[in-house]
Parts: C-alpha cells; sequence; structure tokens
C-alpha cells in the first residue's frame, strides 16, 4: 500500500510540474520553435525549387538523396576505419620482427648494441 501512496504522489508531483505556468511557457516556446522551423525549411526548399526550375517536390526528393548519400559515405569511412584499424592492429602483432632501423631511417648510422 505504501509503494502504491508513494507512486501516486510522484504522479501527481509529475502531473503538478507539467500544469505548472513556466513549464508550460517553455513548452508553448519549443512547439513554436519547432514550427518555425517547419516553416523555415518549406520556405528554404520553395526558394531552392524557384531557383533551380524544380518542383518542391523535385527538390525535396534532391534534398534527401543528398542526404541519403551523405549517409552512405559516413557509413563507408566508418568501414574503411575500421578496416584500417584491423590492419593497423596486426602490424602492431607483427612489429617485434621488424627492425628498429627500418622504421627509423635517420637512426641507421647509430650503432646498435646487442645484450
Amino acid at each position: 500500500m505504501n509503494h502504491q501512496n508513494k507512486t501516486s504522489d510522484e504522479l501527481q508531483k509529475q502531473k503538478d510540474r507539467m500544469s505548472d505556468p513556466m513549464n508550460l511557457h517553455i513548452n508553448l516556446q519549443i512547439s513554436q520553435r519547432i514550427r518555425n522551423t517547419r516553416q523555415d525549411q518549406l520556405e528554404n526548399l520553395i526558394a531552392a525549387s524557384l531557383i533551380s526550375n524544380q518542383t518542391p517536390q523535385q527538390a525535396l526528393d534532391e534534398q534527401r538523396q543528398i542526404n541519403e548519400n551523405h549517409i552512405s559515405s559516413m557509413q563507408t569511412l566508418i568501414c574503411t576505419e575500421g578496416i584500417l584499424q584491423q590492419a593497423t592492429h596486426s602490424l602492431q602483432l607483427q612489429e617485434p620482427n621488424i627492425s628498429p632501423t627500418l622504421l627509423h631511417p635517420h637512426l641507421q648510422d647509430l650503432p646498435i648494441e646487442k645484450n
């Protein structure tokens, strides 16, 4: 029973916070910004379609294609980075077999001490 009281108290507090005038004002501002952003995006899309002699739908399709290509290229970069990391890791495993002077040509003139 005590758990139910705590839960109902928490729900009431959450409801009070949500109905707080300041919270309502913030939520209203967020909604307004979202609407403004969408309106700006629509205006930019229409402007882009007018400049490029395309319909708004064609401009939107082109923008989607650009975004998809960008995402695809980023995925390719991530895959390439993974391959490079694997190659680097395997090179590090082979490193003890490599002469230290090969990695640092400027050290070739120095005598190598053998213990």
